[in-house]
């Protein structure tokens, strides 16, 4: 292999890493990946980001959890890697995960072991900062503290879909694959009329799908099933040995309260909860959705994840799943341009489901959802904006109405809420919560 180096990114390189990104995001959208911003500016931005972040690393290629490292040769910048450290569980014993991220080699250098040897470095990088983290403390019982974490694993992890090429580098690497994903558009789950005008129809993909199985969101009184198929999913991780997570554990009182109470607020500000039933309306499955906007160098667009899935192992997995999966693309299903929180949206349709609203540290004043009752009041009032929007290709710019975004006076839901008692109010560690 020629003579590089693998290191931090400097200030003055951050063009170089940009055009690594744009190479990237080309590739991606080559194999069939998520499409990636083409004008100058987008990616003008991320250079100057760029540039700020290196400085702020002075040389150094950890901040926080995150490692950032460029290969140099002769003095040009010809590859790059990211990683992001983290634990996927509570308890101590549970190797950290190094999560990697925007692999790329120029085209000019690849196949020449720069990509090897960013993985390389960035294993070696991660081992480090895996002795400055102190473990995650299971609050259910003492942990003694320290800083470093003698024998305990740290593991590099790849997401990749099975259409890119890069599965091929990385099996040859000896990484093996321990889970699966697959990409689904929603637009080929709901039907044409709603894909068109985004209004509400009676042919909107049901709760109760083929041969009498059916998903909801999670509720309270689902809190015993979960922690049986969350120790069931453990299980199957360690057949299949995924060491990222937590090793199964008793199903006990404390646990199952602790679900109790992060269900009693399953809705639209954290990933939300959904469950697949039986025929007999008994909880077999379940699964996770988290919905958020991609953001540049991607095109915008919202992304939503389903993921988690956990199966009571003697169940038929098949209708369980496409259960699960027909619930989250009707919440995610296309929705009218304005009024961008009224029911056709995902926050209209996590209404219409049960779902309800977790406020943590902030006050009605910041609750968007509110937006969602004007809506549904039909109020005389709004405000057009100009908003750049993407059809069939074609970039315009159009002028939409919603609602006075002033949020200021929403705080006066809380006396008509609190009187209703429709709203329960308390303390979630130092955060004043709703």
């Amino acid at each position: 292999m020629p003579n590089v180096s693998i290191r931090a990114p400097q200030p003055g390189e951050s063009t170089q890493v940009a055009q690594l990104w744009r190479e990237l995001w080309d590739a991606h959208e080559a194999w069939g990946g998520y499409l990636g911003a083409q004008d100058d500016r987008t990616y003008n931005r991320l250079a100057q980001r760029l540039a700020e972040d290196a400085l702020f690393r002075a040389g150094n290629p950890i901040l926080g959890r995150h490692i950032h490292l460029v290969a140099a040769q002769n003095g040009e910048v010809c590859g790059q890697v990211e990683g992001w450290v983290e634990r996927q569980g509570s308890d101590p014993a549970t190797p950290l995960t190094c999560e990697v991220r925007s692999l790329i080699v120029g085209s000019k250098n690849r196949n020449s072991g720069h990509g090897r040897a960013l993985l390389k470095a960035l294993s070696a990088t991660a081992f480090e900062l895996r002795k400055t983290l102190a473990p995650a403390r299971d609050t259910s019982r003492p942990v003694a503290r320290h800083s470093a974490m003698p024998g305990v694993n740290i593991v590099l992890a790849a997401d990749v879909l099975e259409p890119n090429p890069a599965m091929a580098f990385y099996s040859a690497l000896g990484y093996v694959p321990v889970s699966y994903s697959a990409r689904v558009s929603t637009s080929s789950l709901v039907p044409n009329r709603m894909r068109a005008s985004g209004e509400r129809t009676s042919e909107a993909p049901s709760r109760a799908p083929r041969n009498g199985h059916c998903a909801r969101l999670a509720e309270v009184r689902d809190a015993l099933p979960l922690a049986l198929l969350d120790t069931s999913l453990a299980a199957r991780r360690r057949e299949a040995r995924d060491t990222r997570f937590d090793r199964p554990r008793a199903v006990e009182a404390t646990w199952v309260g602790a679900l109790s109470a992060h269900l009693a607020h399953n809705g639209i500000r954290e990933p939300t909860e959904l469950v697949a039933l039986d025929a007999r309306g008994q909880v077999r499955a379940a699964a996770t959705l988290a919905i958020a906007p991609l953001e540049p160098p991607f095109r915008p667009v919202q992304r939503a994840v389903i993921g988690r899935f956990t199966m009571d192992p003697a169940a038929d997995p098949a209708p369980l799943v496409s259960a699960l999966i027909s619930l989250a693309a009707r919440i995610c299903a296309p929705q009218p341009l304005s009024p961008p929180h009224g029911p056709d949206s995902s926050v209209g349709r996590v209404h219409e489901l049960g779902g309800q609203v977790l406020l943590l540290g902030v006050t009605h004043s910041e609750n968007t959802t509110l937006h969602l009752v004007e809506a549904l009041a039909e109020v005389p009032y709004s405000i057009s904006h100009p908003c750049v929007v993407e059809v069939g290709g074609v970039v315009s710019t159009l002028d939409l109405a919603e609602t006075d975004p002033c949020c200021r006076g929403f705080q006066i839901a809380d006396d008509s809420l609190r009187a209703r008692d429709l709203q329960r109010e308390g303390k979630v560690g130092n955060a004043n919560a709703r």
